[in-house]
């Protein structure tokens, strides 16, 4: 695993907006606390010490960020996330802003690649951290049609598998539209997940008729 050298001034001393990318790069490249954790647990500190169990993953990373910038590390905070996922690209992309040297993390020199969507893998995440029981993940269900006698049951060990198998289902064809429309009401409710949001605009979730039933678009 091979760590990225940034300049912790440039770090330490980053303005809102960059900030706000760098949390965005981190909730999609950590899709769920499992992660976070394991992340943090690489680097000898507990993510229960930054965030409490209950606050959703993006204030969850927004309070590790503060945490690591008050106490000093949070540049190497930043070259070991991307040092763990090294492909993911919107986080190479933005930490490489701070990169120390000529070339820049993920950039080629004749520019950056655009942001890719984030994977299924990072949505189911996504939802499980934001829906994680069935009162919470049923309404979504049941709005993108799938027949309450064919939802399956929360008979699961957590609801990353349970959302796993809502994805199979919808995918494999359950429901015409089926898993685009779980994007847009899991979006609809939580609008400042950044990857729910990047999720529904890959899907093209405004220009698509499907969405009509739960968009109200005519």
């Amino acid at each position: 695993m091979t760590m990225v050298r940034l300049d912790d001034a440039m770090v330490l001393g980053m303005n809102g907006a960059q900030r706000r990318a760098v949390r965005e790069a981190l909730v999609v490249a950590y899709p769920s606390r499992g992660r976070l954790e394991a992340l943090l647990d690489g680097l000898d500190r507990s993510l229960a010490h930054y965030a409490a169990d209950q606050l959703p993953l993006p204030d969850a990373v927004f309070a590790v960020m503060a945490g690591a910038k008050a106490e000093g590390w949070l540049p190497l905070l930043l070259a070991e996330a991307v040092a763990v996922t090294p492909d993911n690209r919107q986080l190479a992309d933005v930490v490489g802003d701070f990169q120390v040297g000529d070339f820049q993390v993920g950039a080629a020199t004749t520019g950056r690649a655009p942001t890719t969507p984030p994977s299924d893998w990072a949505v189911i995440g996504a939802l499980a951290d934001e829906f994680p029981d069935l009162p919470a993940a049923r309404p979504l269900i049941s709005q993108a049609g799938l027949p309450p006698g064919r939802q399956p049951a929360w008979n699961v060990a957590d609801a990353e598998t349970f959302w796993s198998e809502v994805h199979r289902l919808l995918v494999d064809g359950a429901v015409v539209d089926g898993w685009p429309k779980v994007l847009l009401a899991a979006h609809r409710a939580r609008p400042a997940n950044p990857v729910l949001a990047a999720a529904v605009s890959a899907a093209g979730a405004t220009g698509n008729p499907g969405w009509r039933e739960i968009s109200g678009r005519p």
